[in-house]
């Protein structure tokens, strides 16, 4: 609704103006969730020496058809990458910038109970590390 203008109030000649508050609804904050893995060379490595150490015509000849023989080797390869780099389910916030990471919130989080707790070398140190 617009400002309406009312006449003015007793001998004033100002016009008072009425205007109605508008109210907006609170909009509900959305978060993220991003599913990585760790891909640090070691875990990789170790994905890349998983196969070799399987003994695959032994497993591939129980089956006889190509799609069943296909669906074994589909099973072992993706038991294989979640136990080797298991998926990680990462929460983000819509609100944060790019730059902050779960890692930089984990240690806002610990340098803040250092603080609370009154360790005050824990503190400067977890301070110094976020720099």
């Amino acid at each position: 609704m617009p400002a309406m203008s009312t006449p003015p109030f007793r001998l004033s000649d100002h016009l008072t103006i009425f205007r109605n508050p508008q109210f907006r609804e609170k909009q509900k904050i959305v978060n993220k969730v991003i599913k990585k893995r760790d891909t640090r060379p070691s875990k990789l490595s170790s994905l890349g020496r998983f196969p070799s150490e399987i003994p695959w015509l032994d497993l591939l000849s129980l089956v006889q058809s190509s799609n069943d023989k296909l669906s074994v080797f589909t099973d072992i390869i993706t038991y294989g990458l979640n136990l080797i780099m298991p998926e990680q389910s990462i929460t983000v916030h819509l609100n944060d910038c790019y730059w902050i990471t779960t890692e930089l919130k984990s240690l806002i989080l610990r340098r803040q109970s250092a603080f609370n707790s009154g360790n005050v070398i824990l503190f400067k140190i977890l301070r110094n590390k976020g720099k």
